[in-house]
């Protein structure tokens, strides 16, 4: 909850002018939750480091036991220069003035007696973290439980919320109370875990290589502090005296705020504060058990201060400060941890070891050692432990310390002995006083013990004398054992040292006794047991196969060898399961277990009954000789009854033994016999499976049995453990050649002797089917043997899974085809009822190590799909001497289709699993419950990315990924359904609830750490379960909805700890992405984030974000990512929270009554949007991650919600800020550039289209007259980036991308580099990662060599190859970002003057991009040239719009770069045309039009450059193309689009009406009449009906394609020469026309054939051809006699409605009869003048009347009618058109007359 803030108090004296007070807090628990992170960022190293470096930090870890020192003089007069006025908080912050903060600090250092600078601290951190506190406190939904202790229930969280909900109620002294236990709830979290601290850096400074622990650096920073000048010796005094003052003294020894708060709250709050002390004494405790672990020496002042504190309290058993641990159960919990840490702590500081190899062994050379600063030499010191030990119970943990005392007693005892016999000729010392010789025994050993040299500075005797520590050895040594055994078993509600932070340094101290002690102790049954137990894996290194180094130290040393190894080895088989245990023991040590189990030499066995064929010794009665051979195994036969005689263990005649068992029958024997027992087990594994074999005939086998119950079920288990445990081992560092080659030789050998058919692989398979099929009828007793063969076979897996799959396919573990599901019934059957969940767990890890070989191995599988058969990393293993198969050549064993399904079944148990596994009984703690629960979640993550996140291919290719996605369909199905009463939901709201609970606890971190961890790992599978459905395009699912109800909750686990805060984000910005891009229901509105979090957690949370002080980049970025997904995904009510710092209910509120409303309402503060705006006015500073991501944010918020955001012109800085930061962006990507170069400019160039975005919405956003003229004449200049940069794409390496995919097919000929690209399930990010899956790959190809070889790898192509698509694509996002700025640059045209030369050279630069592309590689960048293409179009469309007649100079060179554009792309041009797809030539074309439209305004005269360019034109788009696209559509219509074609009219139109260049119409003849354009185009309308139906809308513009050429006489006679009307007139859509009753409004199609393009045709042809048309058209007419007819009677009375296109076709009907004059009389069927021109008149003379008839048929049509006061104009628009168009009808008519 605490800030993570990095920062110096500020001492006495500093010169440092005015302290930024905000600054001056640090929360050591953030701090401790940061050093424990399993993987800190380098951000939070980095910060973690700068704080613990201050002064301040190494003051209080060099004294953690009082880091809260009482007031003094000096710490006053610092509080006074660090509280004046000078250094008032910043505004924006959650401190109240200096005065407030001053005069709270004051009261808490009066109340606790702890100096003012510590009590500003305190305050400080209560008030930054209101907003957090605020947050976890929102909602009486839920509390903060305290697992550990139960401080918060006084003082802290737990009660803030009944606080806050009966503050209305509260008394003001009762709300400062409540503040108070709060800060005295988080000043007992700082007391706790500055001590944490302490003890986690100094271990850190002990690790050995730097690079193993993140802190070791700075540890031994601290260390050193600690250390001082003496060595430590002052600061464990301290350190000692601190826990002394813990754990002794009276009960009415507390601070006076806990006696008064004691009289008016009650005997809780004294509870509360000895909890505390307990738990700093605990803590205490371990940090000095880190110092005397090694870094602080043990002199006698040490030693002594020690065990005084040991005697006083009796090693912790009588703790007199604590009274109630009786009485209350926290405090006695607590209470067991003090007695076995003091022990603990003990042992490292009598330094048995060290004393070892300084003092006795160097004796035996030189003398003793010349140190005198060993506490040994000091008497007093000696007698202090004495006497602490003596007088210390006799029970508990205290034996392991008396013991290794003793031995050190003892050895002195010796050494003198020895020492004085040398000196007095072999005599031994004597006295004639026997009770004289007792007392003074060791002083006379001592006075002897190195004549000639230093006196030494033991002087007296050792208190009690030698009997009293004989006596002690004794007691001690029977008790130590089962002190070993409690301290490493875990046993609940007991101390475990495996659940201690240093573990391992706690097991070397216990390993070191033991070691020392073996030499004096005989070998036991205790002795073994706790050996055993003392090197078993406890910490999660050693548990994945990494050994410490003491381990290997204890099983080396000669003792052990001597008194363990040796005993159990000669003793074997006939006690098989100590051999057995202590060849697990020494899986992890190669050179150890090699030499234990490759060869013996020896095998002891008991006789078989009767058995006689052996001779005695003459010399000794107990050695005896084998008279024939004694089968132990005997030889197998073969079908044809050959046996084979190396297949059997048989000892030979003359063998010899030794008797061992004397006086006993059956004999014990152990003979001389060598032999490999790891060949031997491989044999018990085939005699369990198959039992013994028969003996044969009697001259081979005497007697065949398998003795002393080798074969039994426990032995086997451990048989396979051993297996399964170095296999492990060997795999702790990952699959290499190496590793593969060790493996493959230990099951070699273990399977050199069993059958032919069969290995140890397929016998240990065999066994664990018969375990599973026992286990699943209930026949078993437990699950032991089961998870041992699960576990062996995960090992398998991950080395040889061929052998793997084949098994499950077969096996009844899994339910396939209606048999097995061992699975299931192991699980409800055995676990659930004991509430042990070992199996669960086994099986889980099973399948995710399955899932990862899936990945591993599906390259090979994916390219062998012809015998569907995957190569894998082994097969099979053979028996024999040769060991196993060869890697090459050899294949999975099954079908991609039975490991689908393997992996299917495993799905459905997993997803059974997750539904049910909250609800099940643990009786072994908690964690069992949280691994399940991560495990699976983990491995559904896993498998969802990898089905759904890379390879986005086509139908027709495979994913790479296939083998899962059968599994992940069935996640897909059960978690995403929106069935009502899911049991996958509750797990995810369980985990929600977990997190909200999240204990607070700075004792049990190893479970807190898991507890964490599954949380977060819940978090990420839930977001990555939506992250599915989004990209699925399913409708919303019930977790969905589950999750928004429980959202509130999501939100308090930001503040609750730093491992949920990115996890609860990116779980909120999914939902909200989710269902603001929900496919299935675009137009309703997604469920209120605000709503679901309430107003006071959606404002806190916002809060939280703001008081966040240097938080990590990725968790800034992750904020930033959330706020752009509200503010872009219809999340109202939230973006105005975040736009506004206030949300809606508040926003403008005015409570009754003025001045009380004025005072409830919440102040209103700086929204985050304000933030990021004042952090981009020095955007030069930012790291580019945090600037884009902020940037992204703005731009986004002022897209969607302009009208709310801030106005950026009215920021003081903001606009320069940014325009001055564009030009300092380099664009240069030389090859030699390093990734991370590379990867920063990419993220610069996208930072620069950011700008450019937010300057578009800035400029569009201002009205013209409010546009700031300064701003634009600053603008412009600072856009040269942009104009020089922005349309060329640069820095592509072809080469590296053609080679990367070459060489991937080459060696995986099947493997589409496609299927390695990411996909829109995640983030890209630009960098190594960018486009190509790293993680993916690493799985799939890292198996091979080359994939991460020295200098050029295919890990290193793919790293480069994303590197440079990041460059490729940030200059692709810069271009469409400067699209939209040029575009919106054109409303600053009028006020800028060069603005438009400059914009007109972009559209030019284009296009000239394009053809310096037209080389690079289609798919790369296909969609950069179209979106250059659709840019230059765009923005020259609106330039146009704005073309002056006198600028044609600015636009001269757009024609022949434009033409230049689609000539140098002719081939692709046609090719398109052929298609009727015009795709990229499309905006080419049009800006050609538009081109040409200009061209025609020049005033210029002839130009024959300007001829020939237009007659190229002409015969390329016009003639061939308008030919080629006609073919085109009659083929594919449902895929052409009529607008193609309308544009190649709309350019033949163009360049027909460009001035001066007749000429070029004859040339154009030649090419329409060489491409036979005119008869494509009339047979493109002659089949428009069918095209199209029921709107032949081809025919529409085939008719004006023949009009555009009529208007030239040339390309009119060329019309004539093609019978154009004959063709017209026979098609069927004529017939139509001819036949219907054509209207505007009914059939607009039709009748615009008729009216603009068939009467118009015949006007044009009529005038260019003159008379010689006349029969022709009088055909024509005669053909459409009907619809003249039509037009007559629609004119002739009164119309129901007139259009301007009515009139249009009346006028030009008129004309064309006045031509031909056929107005008059009855040459044209159907034509009625005197009707039509007493229809038109009436019209004419009721004008009004006229008006309301006016109907408009098109949109600007519509907007062209002007009405004024409900009445149309007749006047203005659209009538008067109309009025116009009929008085020109009228006046054609009634010319004839005037004439007459």
């Amino acid at each position: 909850m605490e800030r993570h803030v990095c920062c110096e108090c500020v001492l006495p004296g500093r010169p440092d002018g005015p302290t930024d007070i905000s600054r001056y807090s640090s929360s050591w628990r953030r701090i401790y939750a940061t050093l424990k992170s399993p993987s800190p960022s380098p951000f939070a190293v980095q910060l973690i480091t700068k704080n613990i470096s201050s002064s301040t930090s190494l003051a209080a870890l060099k004294n953690p036991h009082e880091a809260f020192p009482a007031p003094s003089p000096a710490s006053k007069s610092a509080f006074e220069r660090t509280t004046a006025a000078v250094n008032s908080p910043p505004s924006g912050t959650n401190l109240p003035d200096i005065a407030q903060l001053k005069k709270e600090a004051l009261a808490l250092s009066q109340t606790l007696g702890i100096d003012e600078l510590s009590a500003l601290r305190l305050i400080i951190l209560d008030h930054e973290n209101k907003s957090e506190t605020d947050l976890i406190n929102c909602s009486s939904s839920g509390t903060i439980n305290e697992i550990e202790n139960g401080i918060d229930t006084v003082f802290g969280n737990g009660d803030e919320a009944n606080l806050k909900a009966s503050q209305a109620e509260q008394t003001d002294s009762e709300k400062e109370q409540g503040l108070l236990f709060k800060r005295i709830g988080l000043y007992f979290l700082e007391r706790r875990y500055v001590l944490r601290c302490a003890q986690h850096l100094v271990s850190a400074a002990l690790e050995e290589d730097e690079t193993s622990n993140t802190w070791t650096s700075l540890g031994r920073k601290v260390l050193e502090q600690i250390l001082e000048k003496d060595g430590g010796i002052a600061s464990a005094g301290r350190l000692i005296d601190g826990l002394k003052s813990r754990t002794t003294g009276k009960r009415s020894e507390c601070p006076g705020w806990v006696s008064d708060f004691r009289e008016t709250i009650g005997e809780e709050v004294l509870f509360e504060w000895e909890k505390q002390e307990m738990l700093e004494a605990i803590h205490l405790i371990q940090l000095l058990f880190v110092l005397f672990y090694k870094p602080i020496r043990p002199t006698p002042e040490v030693v002594s201060k020690w065990f005084q504190l040991m005697q006083e309290t009796e090693f912790m058993c009588l703790v007199t400060k604590s009274q109630y641990y009786r009485f209350n159960p926290d405090i006695a919990n607590l209470y067991r941890f003090l007695n076995p840490l003091a022990a603990l702590t003990s042992l490292p500081l009598i330094a048995l070891k060290s004393l070892s190899l300084k003092f006795f062994d160097d004796w035996k050379e030189d003398g003793p050692s010349k140190d005198e600063n060993l506490y040994i030499y000091n008497s007093e010191t000696v007698n202090t432990i004495n006497r602490a030990l003596h007088n210390a119970p006799g029970a508990g943990f205290v034996a392991i310390v008396a013991f290794a005392w003793s031995l050190i007693v003892g050895r002195i005892k010796t050494y003198c002995q020895i020492s004085y016999e040398e000196e007095n000729d072999g005599r031994s010392i004597q006295t004639d006083d026997e009770d004289a010789f007792e007392e003074d025994e060791n002083a006379v050993y001592l006075k002897h013990a190195a004549p000639g040299a230093v006196v030494l500075a033991m002087e007296k005797q050792i208190e009690g004398g030698s009997k009293a520590t004989i006596q002690m050895a004794e007691a001690s040594c029977k008790q130590m054992w089962e002190a070993v055994l409690s301290l490493t078993t875990p046993i609940a509600e007991s101390f475990w040292i495996g659940s201690e932070e240093d573990c391992v340094k706690m097991q070397e101290v216990l390993s070191i006794l033991i070691r020392q002690s073996i030499e004096h102790v005989d070998f036991g049954l205790a002795m073994f047991q706790a050996s055993l137990a003392v090197h078993e894996p406890m910490s999660e290194s050693h548990k994945k196969g990494k050994v410490p180094a003491f381990v290997a130290e204890f099983w080396s040393s000669k003792h052990v060898r001597e008194k363990i190894l040796f005993p159990v080895r000669l003793r074997f088989p006939y006690e098989s399961l100590p051999f057995l245990r202590v060849a697990r023991a020494l899986s992890g040590i190669p050179n150890l277990w090699n030499g234990y189990l490759r060869e013996m030499q020896t095998y002891t066995q008991t006789l078989p009954p009767r058995f006689q064929d052996y001779e005695n010794d003459a010399s000794n009665e107990n050695i005896i000789y084998l008279a024939s051979p004694l089968v132990l195994f005997a030889p197998r036969q073969d079908v044809q009854c050959i046996t084979d005689e190396q297949s059997g263990v048989i000892i030979p005649p003359g063998t010899m033994g030794q008797i061992i068992s004397e006086g006993r029958t059956p004999l014990v024997v152990m003979w001389e016999y060598r032999y490999s027992p790891l060949g031997l087990f491989g044999r018990v594994l085939e005699v369990a499976v198959l039992g013994a074999p028969a003996g044969g005939a009697g001259e081979v086998v005497t007697y065949g049995r398998i003795s002393d119950g080798l074969s039994e079920k426990e032995q086997v288990t451990e048989i396979i453990h051993i297996l399964g445990s170095i296999m492990n081992n060997l795999l702790a560092n990952g699959v290499t050649a190496q590793v593969s080659e060790e493996i493959m030789l230990l099951l070699g050998d273990a399977s050199d002797i069993v059958g032919r058919n069969r290995d140890v692989v397929s016998l240990v398979l065999d066994i664990l089917e018969q375990d599973i099929c026992e286990a699943q009828q209930g026949r078993a007793a437990s699950t032991d043997a089961v998870v041992t063969g699960i576990e062996f076979t995960t090992a398998l897996a991950r080395s040889l899974p061929g052998r793997v799959w084949p098994f499950l396919a077969r096996s009844a573990l899994l339910e396939r085809h209606g048999h097995g599901g061992a699975l299931s019934a192991i699980v409800s059957t055995l676990e659930v009822s004991k509430g042990d969940y070992s199996f669960t767990l086994a099986a889980l890890d099973l399948f995710h190590h399955l899932v990862e070989e899936a990945l591993h191995t599906c390259v090979s599988t994916h390219n062998d799909q012809a015998s569907e058969r995957t190569p894998g990393r082994s097969l099979m293993v053979l028996s024999g001497n040769n060991g196993f198969a060869g890697k090459n050549g050899s294949n999975m064993g099954v079908s991609r289709s039975v490991q689908a399904e393997i992996l299917a079944e495993f799905t459905r148990w997993a997803i059974e699993v997750f539904e049910s596994y909250r609800g099940w009984r643990y009786n072994t703690g908690i964690n069992h419950r949280l691994q399940i629960g991560r495990k699976i979640a983990r491995t559904f993550s896993i498998m969802l990315d990898s089905v759904y996140g890379v390879g986005e291919v086509s139908e027709e290719s495979q994913k790479i990924t296939a083998v899962l996605e059968l599994a992940t369909e069935q996640i897909v199905r059960i978690f995403l359904a929106d069935a009502v009463g899911s049991l996958s939901v509750p797990p995810f709201t369980g985990a929600i609830v977990d997190g909200v609970d999240t204990p607070e606890t700075s004792l049990h971190t190893k479970t807190f750490e898991a507890w964490v961890a599954h949380t977060a790992t819940m978090l990420e599978f839930a977001s990555a379960l939506i992250r599915v459905r989004m990209y699925l395009k399913r409708p919303p699912s019930l977790l969905e909805n589950r999750l928004y109800q429980e959202s509130y909750a999501i939100a308090k686990m930001f503040a609750i700890h730093p491992a949920y805060r990115i996890p609860s984000l990116e779980l909120l910005e999914t939902m909200v992405e989710a269902y603001g891009s929900s496919v299935s229901a675009p137009n309703e509105e997604p469920p209120s984030l605000l709503g679901h979090l309430g107003s006071d957690c959606a404002s806190s949370l916002i809060a939280s974000f703001s008081g966040l002080d240097l938080p990590e980049p990725n968790l800034e970025i992750r904020i930033w990512n959330f706020i752009s997904a509200v503010v872009s995904n219809r999340q109202q009510g939230m973006s105005i929270l975040i736009l506004n710092g206030e949300t809606i209910t508040f926003a403008g509120f005015k409570g009754k009554g003025s001045e009380e409303g004025k005072d409830k309402q919440p102040a209103k503060k700086n929204s985050i949007i304000t933030t990021a705006l004042d952090a981009l006015a020095n955007i030069r500073e930012l790291p580019t991650s945090r600037a884009l991501a902020m940037l992204e944010t703005v731009v986004l918020a002022h897209n969607f919600w302009s009208l709310a955001m801030p106005d950026l012109g009215n920021h003081p800085k903001l606009l320069d800020s940014l325009m001055n930061y564009i030009p300092t962006v380099p664009f240069d990507f030389p090859v030699n550039d390093s990734i991370e170069t590379l990867t920063e400019k990419a993220n610069k160039i996208e930072i620069c289209s950011q700008i450019a975005k937010l300057f578009t919405m800035y400029i569009h956003s201002r009205r013209a007259k409010s546009r700031d003229p300064g701003f634009i004449g600053k603008l412009v200049p600072n856009l040269k980036f942009y104009f020089d940069s922005a349309v060329r794409i640069s820095g592509y390496r072809p080469s590296l991308h053609g080679l990367l995919k070459s060489n991937i097919e080459s060696k995986w000929p099947k493997l589409d580099i496609a299927n390695l690209r990411r996909t829109k399930l995640t983030n890209q990010n630009y960098g190594p990662n960018f486009v190509y899956d790293l993680g993916l790959a690493a799985k799939i190809l890292g198996f091979h060599p080359s994939w991460a070889m020295t200098g050029s790898s295919f890990k290193k192509e793919l790293e480069n190859a994303n590197v440079n698509l990041s460059i490729i694509d940030s200059q692709v996002t810069l271009l469409y970002s400067w699209k939209l700025l040029a575009l919106e640059l054109c409303n600053l045209l009028p006020k800028s003057p060069g603005l438009e030369k400059a914009l007109v050279k972009v559209v030019i630069d284009n296009l000239n991009a394009n053809c310096d592309s037209s080389q690079t590689p289609a798919p790369v960048f296909e969609s950069v040239v179209s979106e250059r293409a659709s840019f230059a179009f765009l923005l020259f469309r609106r330039l146009q719009e704005q073309y002056k007649k006198e600028n044609y100079g600015l636009y001269s060179d757009v024609l022949p770069t434009v033409w230049k554009s689609i000539y140098s792309s002719r081939h692709a041009f046609e090719a398109s045309v052929r298609n009727s797809q015009l795709g990229y030539f499309r905006p080419l074309l049009r800006i050609l039009y538009m081109a040409l439209v200009i061209t025609g305004s020049r005033d210029d005269a002839n130009d024959p450059a300007l001829a020939s360019l237009v007659t190229d034109i002409l015969s390329l788009v016009v003639a061939q193309g308008a030919k080629e696209m006609s073919q085109a559509i009659l083929q594919h219509s449902e895929s052409a689009q009529p607008e193609d074609l309308a544009l190649i009219t709309a350019i033949l139109q163009a360049a027909l009406h460009i001035p001066k260049l007749d000429t070029m119409h004859t040339s154009l003849v030649s090419y329409l009449q060489e491409a036979n354009t005119v008869a494509a185009i009339t047979t493109l309308y002659s089949w428009s009906h069918a095209l199209t139906p029921p709107d032949p809308i081809y025919g529409e513009i085939a008719i004006i394609f023949l009009l555009e050429l009529s208007g030239s006489r040339v390309l009119a006679e060329h019309l004539v020469q093609e019978n154009v009307f004959s063709s017209l007139l026979a098609s069927d859509v004529s017939y139509e026309l001819k036949s219907s009753s054509l209207s505007p409004i009914t059939s607009p199609r039709l009748y615009a054939i008729w009216a603009r393009g068939i009467l118009p045709l015949c006007v044009n042809l009529l005038v260019a051809i003159g008379r010689r048309m006349f029969p022709d058209l009088h055909t024509v007419l005669g053909f459409f006699t009907e619809q003249i007819a039509d037009v007559v009677k629609h004119w002739e009375g009164k119309p129901d409605y007139v259009t301007v296109s009515q009139v249009r076709e009346l006028t030009t009907l008129v004309v064309l009869l006045r031509a031909l004059d056929a107005i008059e009389g009855n040459l044209v069927a159907g034509w009625d003048k005197t009707a039509v021109q007493e229809g038109v008149d009436y019209l004419l003379q009721h004008k009004k009347y006229l008006a309301t008839l006016v109907v408009a048929t098109t949109v600007e049509e519509e907007e062209e009618l002007v009405v004024k006061d409900g009445v149309r104009e007749v006047e203005q628009g659209l009538c008067k058109k109309v009025v116009e168009g009929l008085e020109e009808v009228a006046a054609i008519l009634g010319e004839r007359e005037r004439k007459e």
